[in-house]
């Protein structure tokens, strides 16, 4: 009987008979016919295999280690997606294969100041924050970035106001200990903050000559709504002195520090205007707006013109329909809200009419509030619309820059002949820049609160007769129902403003 001839190397695993074969026992495949699980490709497998279960963690000095992930092993088993032990091993045979794949850095400057934003982004307060920004600014050797120090003032912004327990109304009668012992560790809480938000203040008046707009803007923005917010009310009673970095006097003033920062951050954000985005413009400023006057005056006239200019840049970008810009209602808001603050009058004067231009244009495009495709940035809200009419109120840019608005605004048929008279022609042409806004009144008058009610009826009696005469039956009704609506348990002042 002759023997079967030997098998090549991709049949190896291929019994050596079949039912094509000559009667007889079944006959065995050779040793050396059967699969070599000790070569080295299987060895190059099983050690792929360990290593793809693996995770990189970062620790608190930057150093990088390796976790082996709980639940993950070997075989063809799927996951809860589908994917199989074959589709990950050509995933991780292909590892370029991603696009716009980037190296990152690894050294251990960034691996530490990556884990404190992590750190600091997921605190569960703001006592809890700051000290995770006193360990870092007292162990990195290049102390805490201007990312982070931008990250823990936005942490703080959201987070509840600190409150001490001296001065408060506690009722500790019947020996309520634990009441006690709680008011001792607020008491506690709000003076360990007073000292590190001392430190950080300090810190951002380091970094700020050399950060980034988007530092900056993110910076303004949150200062602004804990100043709203009179977050600092027990913060700024520091009584300790505050050593600058790099010095060895101490100040006894912290209101010094806090101005000291807050000045060089809006310096700092009117030099990098041309490198923010337009949301970014527009919570720098909406913060200044928010701040105490001195800083808006800190600000040189050459600085609220970059501003300006960044927001036509901004506008131009948008229209063009690039990708990079992404000029939103709600930011075009934000800014004319802050224009129309007293504190910013001197940059109103120094923002040019194109910019207002832009800014009105972006609003006069909002989507409407009840589409539900749209992004909520998109949409112009009642708020919204209230701070809008009231810029047009306060300021005569803005008021003629609605009334410029005659190639977005709808035309009749008889406008499009062009056989009424000039003046005629051109007060209609008002009337549809207004109804762009006031179109829709009806739609968002039932959502209004007292005081954007009151705000929106009274701006209107500011903005003339073109922009009374846009709101038709339908706007009026729903200002009448809603005034009935909020007027019986509105404040006074709200009350005076709607009467």
């Amino acid at each position: 009987r002759t023997h079967a001839t030997r098998r090549c190397a991709s049949h190896r695993a291929t019994p050596a008979w079949t039912p094509s074969c000559s009667a007889g026992p079944p006959r065995t495949a050779p040793t050396s016919d059967l699969p070599m699980f000790s070569s080295p490709f299987a060895v190059a497998l099983r050690r792929a295999r360990a290593y793809a279960s693996l995770r990189k963690e970062v620790t608190r000095d930057g150093s990088v280690r390796w976790v082996r992930l709980a639940g993950v092993g070997g075989g063809d088993r799927g996951d809860a997606d589908g994917t199989t032990a074959d589709d990950r091993r050509e995933r991780r045979s292909r590892p370029y294969s991603r696009p716009n794949r980037t190296r990152t850095p690894t050294d251990p400057e960034t691996n530490r100041q990556r884990a404190l934003n992590t750190r600091v982004s997921t605190a569960p307060d703001a006592v809890s924050a700051l000290r995770e920004f006193a360990e870092a600014h007292q162990s990195f050797p290049n102390g805490v970035n201007d990312v982070n120090v931008a990250a823990l003032f936005v942490v703080l912004a959201r987070s509840n106001r600190l409150c001490s327990s001296r001065g408060a109304k506690i009722d500790r009668d019947g020996g309520d200990d634990d009441r006690e012992s709680e008011s001792d560790e607020e008491t506690e809480n709000v003076a360990f903050a007073r000292t590190v938000v001392a430190d950080l203040l300090v810190r951002l008046n380091t970094l700020a000559p050399n950060t980034t707009g988007r530092v900056c803007a993110n910076v303004l923005h949150a200062l602004g709504q804990l100043e709203a917010r009179d977050w600092w009310i027990n913060v700024k009673r520091h009584k300790k002195g505050v050593r600058r970095e790099g010095e060895d006097v101490a100040i006894n003033n912290f209101a010094e520090v806090f101005e000291d920062a807050v000045k060089s951050v809006a310096r700092r954000a009117a030099e990098t205007a041309h490198a923010m985005n337009a949301q970014e413009l527009a919570n720098a400023y909406n913060g200044i707006s928010r701040l105490d006057a001195f800083v808006a005056f800190s600000v040189p006239h050459t600085g609220w013109v970059s501003l300006s200019e960044a927001l036509v840049t901004q506008s131009l970008m948008q229209k063009q329909k690039r990708e990079k810009s992404n000029f939103a209602a709600l930011a075009a808001v934000l800014a004319l809200n802050a224009l129309a603050s007293d504190k910013l009058a001197t940059a109103a004067s120094a923002t040019s009419q194109s910019a207002f231009d832009a800014l009105i244009s972006v609003a006069a495009c909002a989507k409407q509030w009840d589409d539900t495709e749209a992004r909520s940035v998109e949409k112009l809200s009642e708020q919204g619309l209230a701070n809008v009419l009231n810029a047009c109120a306060k300021l005569e840019k803005a008021r003629l820059a609605v009334e410029r608005l005659e190639t977005l605004a709808p035309r009749d048929e008889d406008e499009r002949e062009g056989d009424e008279p000039l003046r005629e022609k051109k007060k209609k042409t008002k009337e549809n820049g207004w109804r762009l806004f006031t179109s829709r009144v009806a739609s968002l008058a039932p959502r209004f609160g007292d005081q954007g009610l009151s705000v929106a009826l009274h701006a209107l009696t500011l903005c003339g007769d073109d922009a009374r005469a846009s709101v038709d039956d339908r706007g009026w009704r729903a200002f009448a129902e809603a005034t009935e609506r909020l007027a019986p348990t509105a404040a006074p002042p709200t009350a005076a403003m709607l009467l």
